[in-house]
C-alpha cells in the first residue's frame, strides 16, 4: 500500500511517502493531508482510526495539486474522481513553479 502525506506551508508542502508491506504500521502527523493507494496487484486491507481536537489549517488545493515532489497524478485522478486534464490543469495552477511535472 502506498501511504503519504504532505506537509504544511511552513515546510513548503513536501510530500512524504512509503511503500507499506504486511504488517506494517504508518502514523500521519495530525492535521496533515494524507492518502493510501492499493499499489500493488492483489486486494488490501487498511484500519484506521483518527482523532483530534485541533486539526490545524492546512489550504488543501496547495498541498494537494502543488506538493513537491508532486503527488502522482494517477493518484489525484482516483481519489478525486477526475479527468486526467483537469488533474494536469489544477498542478499547473497550484504549482509553485512554472513547469509543470510530466508523469
Amino acid at each position: 500500500m502506498l501511504v503519504g502525506f504532505v506537509s504544511s506551508q511552513e515546510y513548503n508542502y513536501t510530500l512524504f511517502t512509503k511503500i507499506l508491506y504486511p504488517v506494517d504500521v504508518y502514523v500521519f502527523p495530525i492535521g496533515m493531508i494524507q492518502f493510501h493507494a492499493n499499489a500493488g496487484k492483489t486486494n488490501a486491507v487498511a484500519i484506521t482510526a483518527a482523532g483530534s481536537e485541533n486539526l490545524g489549517f492546512i489550504a488543501v488545493g496547495d498541498a494537494v495539486f502543488g506538493s513537491n515532489p508532486p503527488i502522482n497524478s494517477k493518484v489525484l485522478e482516483k481519489a478525486f474522481a477526475l479527468d486526467g486534464k483537469i488533474v494536469k490543469y489544477h498542478k499547473k495552477v497550484f504549482s509553485s513553479g512554472d513547469d509543470i511535472v510530466n508523469e
